[in-house]
């Protein structure tokens, strides 16, 4: 009889129990739909943290939501700590959080042990974590945009972080360069040029040039090209500094990359192409109206087609002009050609 009542009292319990988690529940759910209507950002924290008292950390689904909400909510609102505070508990919490919102988390803490110099290491290891974690979600889950929301992210925040340490520059452009080749977007190309940019300025030019040439190969553009054809220019390397030149002027006519490239093929002794350049150049600034810059190539063109190209030759004078007028006609055509 004992056994009996003990049971009956301890099947109410279980009853009593069940019925009280089911009402929490409900509760929980009503509140966090109130939550999520939110658009006050400090307000929609606020509410979050007074639900995360009440419900605790029960390892459900409501659980999942609120963690993610703290973290999110926070991150938005810069409060890095409370990032921090979080996230961690959440990873402790919920190890089989589902995998986006688990990305969510990580970079958010990457980011934030980043932005508040509280734990470097912990930074790189979370971010190391989430591309090894949503590399292959990404490949099995193509709509998924992970590379673009996560993986790029936490390449660009390594990138950063190893460019500042001794011995990882070259590591740095090639954590910059996979973000740039993950998600190809403007924000991982410009960080790849600020990267190059910031090791020219610390005479890191061979360094820089390295990282430079790969992302020409990637996104080639007349400004990158002459970029890389001036710094090869400051090592003196004139046939590094002439492909370039010539690769930027194909992409885009210049009048000073014209002009800087008669001088590089007058300098070898090259003075059809000398005078090809110095032409263009005449002709570029002429449609700009630089008038200045026009009467430099238009005196070193006629220098070089006068006393050097026709100085032993048996044309008159006036067959001379003729021939000077037409290496300017010519010139026109090309520039235009280019167009």
């Amino acid at each position: 009889m004992k056994k009996i009542t003990c049971l009956i009292v301890l099947m109410l319990s279980f009853t009593m129990l069940f019925s009280v988690s089911r009402k929490q529940a409900k509760e929980a759910m009503d509140k966090w739909m109130i939550i999520v209507s939110e658009k006050d950002l400090n307000v929609k924290l606020i509410k979050t943290e007074e639900l995360y008292v009440e419900y605790g950390d029960q390892n459900d689904r409501m659980t999942q939501l609120i963690y993610s909400s703290l973290v999110d909510t926070s991150y938005q609102l810069a409060k890095y700590e409370k990032v921090i505070e979080y996230g961690e508990k959440a990873l402790k919490a919920l190890p089989n959080m589902e995998d986006l919102e688990k990305f969510k988390v990580f970079l958010s803490l990457a980011n934030s042990y980043y932005v508040t110099k509280t734990d470097m290491k912990k930074a790189y290891d979370y971010a190391n974590i989430l591309i090894g974690l949503a590399k292959p979600f990404q490949e099995k889950f193509k709509e998924s945009r992970s590379d673009v929301l996560y993986i790029a992210p936490a390449l660009r925040l390594q990138a950063k972080m190893l460019f500042v340490t001794p011995g990882k520059m070259l590591e740095s452009f090639d954590k910059a360069l996979e973000a740039f080749t993950t998600d190809q977007s403007k924000v991982s190309a410009d960080l790849v040029l600020l990267l190059a940019s910031e090791a020219v300025k610390q005479d890191r030019i061979d360094e820089a040039l390295v990282v430079y040439e790969k992302f020409f190969k990637l996104q080639p553009s007349a400004e990158l090209a002459k970029s890389i054809g001036y710094i090869y220019g400051r090592k003196s390397d004139d046939v590094k500094t002439t492909e370039f030149l010539l690769a930027s002027y194909q992409l885009q006519k210049s009048a000073d990359v014209a002009y800087n490239l008669g001088i590089l093929y007058n300098k070898i002794q090259d003075v059809d192409n000398a005078i090809k350049y110095f032409s263009e150049s005449f002709v570029l600034y002429e449609k700009v109206g630089n008038v200045e810059n026009m009467e430099k190539a238009r005196n070193t063109l006629g220098h070089l087609y006068m006393n050097v190209k026709m100085k032993e030759s048996t044309a008159t004078q006036k067959e001379k002009e003729k021939g000077y007028e037409d290496i300017l006609a010519t010139a026109r055509l090309s520039v235009e050609e280019k167009n």
